[in-house]
């Protein structure tokens, strides 16, 4: 599932429940595909899916999202090697580990 939906629909109750729920005008939590990946994250810690340093990593790679766009490379003057790639893949490693329960 795209954005890291499958972990909340698999526990849907605990991902509406979290203090870290994205909610709608009225109150109640927005639907899951409508919050932000950095909410889904921040969600996943709090009910137990993630390790805190998962979620601090992850918000990092999330933010290195943006260098996809040839333009923001450019103007920020980013260049990213493979070290850089490397570390990266090594966060989203972890973080599948977690997600499937791999990590005690």
């Amino acid at each position: 599932m795209a954005n890291g939906q499958g972990a909340a629909l698999r526990a849907p109750v605990s991902f509406d429940q979290a203090n870290a729920t994205t909610k709608a005008a009225n109150g109640s939590p927005k639907r899951f595909r409508e919050r932000a990946i950095a909410q889904l994250i921040d969600v996943a810690c709090e009910v137990g899916i993630l390790k805190l340093d998962i979620k601090m990593f992850s918000h990092g790679l999330r933010n290195f999202r943006n260098y996809i766009h040839p333009y923001e490379q450019i103007a920020s003057g980013f260049t990213p090697d493979e070290h850089t790639a490397k570390a990266c893949f090594q966060v989203l490693k972890a973080a599948l580990a977690s997600l499937a329960g791999d990590r005690p």
